[in-house]
């Protein structure tokens, strides 16, 4: 048997603490340098609270520290080969009509200059069904995307091959309840990471 990895979703609702939703959410999309299985790819926000939430996200994004030292939030990808397919895989989804708000580069100074080093890399204006949705990319990106309810959010959600995990950040029970109902996933957490 095999442990697949996962375009797993991390949904913000618009009753949901949204500065520990942040702080989850850039632990969840950067981790190990976004090489890890329940990593959250997908940010799937309440469009009322969208803009709100997208800049607390980008403050804790922007703060991310990359390298090699215990202090760095992240390091390298594995190999030259890997990297160079995540950046590619950004490049065509921006030819595509992706915006890229951050990142999307090697980070190539004195530091780092012989390591395979990506920037936290966040794109939004994807359409669900674009490639850069679909397959997993195992690096530090992660899209934001847009959703009217949770019905949406759901739908979304459930919308990818792998699906290893997904959290909801929300105050309703009834809310958290129905995701765990109705997305269809290995691991469903509330008010907290996708990872362990």
């Amino acid at each position: 048997s095999i442990e697949g990895g996962g375009k797993n979703p991390f949904v913000v609702c618009d009753d949901a603490d949204l500065e520990k939703a942040a702080i989850w959410a850039s632990a969840s999309a950067f981790v190990d340098a976004g090489q890890r299985c329940a990593a959250a790819t997908r940010i799937i926000i309440f469009d009322s609270i969208y803009e709100d939430f997208k800049k607390l996200f980008l403050d804790k994004v922007r703060s991310l520290s990359v390298g090699t030292s215990d202090s760095d939030d992240y390091g390298a990808i594995i190999n030259e080969k890997r990297m160079k397919a995540i950046l590619d895989a950004v490049k065509m989804a921006v030819k595509r009509g992706a915006t890229l708000i951050m990142g999307g580069n090697r980070l190539d100074d004195k530091a780092r200059k012989n390591g395979y080093f990506i920037a936290p890399t966040v794109l939004e204006n994807v359409r669900a069904s674009d490639e850069i949705s679909k397959m997993e990319l195992f690096g530090p990106v992660v899209i934001l995307y847009r959703v009217a309810n949770l019905q949406e959010a759901i739908r979304l959600a459930n919308d990818a091959l792998f699906k290893l995990a997904g959290t909801i950040h929300t105050k309703s029970i009834d809310r958290a309840q129905e995701f765990i109902r109705h997305y269809h996933a290995g691991v469903v957490r509330v008010n907290g990471p996708t990872h362990g």
